[in-house]
């Protein structure tokens, strides 16, 4: 006797494209032993083996057929049916994500939609939906940047279409933050008056007009002088005319602006002031002399601090502030007999301390 086929498939129905695996292990032999199994899988295609897999790509009733053939030549058909329908259309798949460009405003939305996938029609287009109402597409390209100059959050949309007209939607949103406010930035110059503009005892004043403001305007300005001497905060630039003691001093000036942010400026003031000593004789007798001590002011004013030696009567220059409009005197006397006496003055003047010699 010859040998018995069976065929089995699995599975035997489903959408196009199907994959079916056909299976003759059934089979059983007769007198001789099975040497040799093919399939026919009704669309042409074959294959040989005791199991094959087959894809049927088009809907339709296949008849799969196996043969079974044995040592003696003997052979054996059995046939199985596949039933393969069509599928039913797919649109595509929309994926979206959102980025920027940077953290801070301005700012460009960055919305990519490349992870989006097909159905059963290629992709034809996207069109992106700003949430400030600006669009971009319909276009091949599934990327868009849109520049937003304000913070906030931003969502955006993109639809899908493939080229049957299906379309898909998705979201993505993303957050913009204002940038920091910057703080005003000071500068500092100082300045002389103009020539017979102010009273020759105001000698210098302080510029901050060349200050730049920040995210806010500039609101005020506090001038330190270096020397004890403070203005209160106004919206005026400049300081008023200051009289500096000669002597080197670091001034400055803070500026405020509307979000109370600040910035500080220095700039470095040298007053030279010198002073002059000379003498005339007031008076000869047998006890003694009298002398006069005159003590000038040349430059910037200064302020005599102390005035020292022997045989001094009349004091009218110790704590005065002396100029160059400006002088004062001491009397000396110095008595018979004296080979001399030296009067110093301290002062804060360049060529501090000063001396003289009176003899009798």
């Amino acid at each position: 006797t010859g040998p018995t086929a069976r065929i089995e498939l699995t599975p035997a129905a489903g959408n196009a494209p199907l994959s079916v695996t056909a299976r003759a292990s059934a089979s059983t032999a007769g007198s001789s032993p099975i040497t040799g199994y093919s399939f026919a899988f009704g669309d042409g295609a074959t294959a040989a083996g005791e199991k094959a897999t087959h894809t049927f790509a088009q809907a339709g009733d296949y008849t799969v057929t196996v043969t079974v053939t044995d040592s003696a030549g003997r052979t054996s058909t059995a046939s199985a049916a596949a039933h393969v329908t069509a599928a039913a259309a797919v649109g595509p798949t929309a994926q979206l994500s959102a980025g920027r460009s940077q953290a801070t405003a301005p700012a460009d939305i960055v919305a990519d939609a490349s992870a989006s996938t097909a159905g059963s029609s290629p992709i034809a287009d996207y069109a992106f939906t700003f949430s400030d109402g600006t669009t971009v597409g319909p276009q091949a390209s599934a990327t868009a940047r849109h520049q937003v100059t304000a913070a906030g959050t931003y969502t955006v949309s993109v639809t899908v279409r493939d080229q049957a007209g299906r379309t898909s939607t998705a979201n993505a949103s993303v957050q913009v933050t204002a940038p920091a406010a910057a703080p005003p930035r000071a500068a500092l110059i100082s300045e002389l008056p103009p020539a017979g503009g102010v009273a020759a005892q105001s000698v210098l004043r302080l510029n901050a007009s060349g200050s730049v403001a920040g995210s806010a305007p500039i609101t005020s300005y506090r001038f330190d002088f270096g020397d004890g001497t403070v203005e209160a905060p106004s919206a005026d630039p400049t300081s008023g005319y200051h009289n500096y003691l000669a002597g080197t001093y670091r001034a400055s000036v803070t500026v405020t602006d509307q979000n109370g942010q600040q910035s500080t400026a220095t700039t470095t003031i040298n007053r030279v002031g010198r002073i002059s000593l000379s003498k005339q004789v007031l008076s000869t007798s047998p006890g003694g002399t009298i002398w006069r001590v005159n003590i000038g002011g040349h430059g910037s004013t200064f302020l005599v601090q102390s005035v020292s030696g022997s045989g001094i009567q009349t004091d009218k220059c110790s704590g005065q502030r002396l100029s160059a409009e400006s002088a004062c005197t001491v009397e000396v006397s110095v008595p018979s007999g004296t080979p001399s006496s030296v009067i110093t003055v301290v002062s804060t003047a360049e060529t501090s301390p000063a001396s003289i010699e009176l003899v009798s």
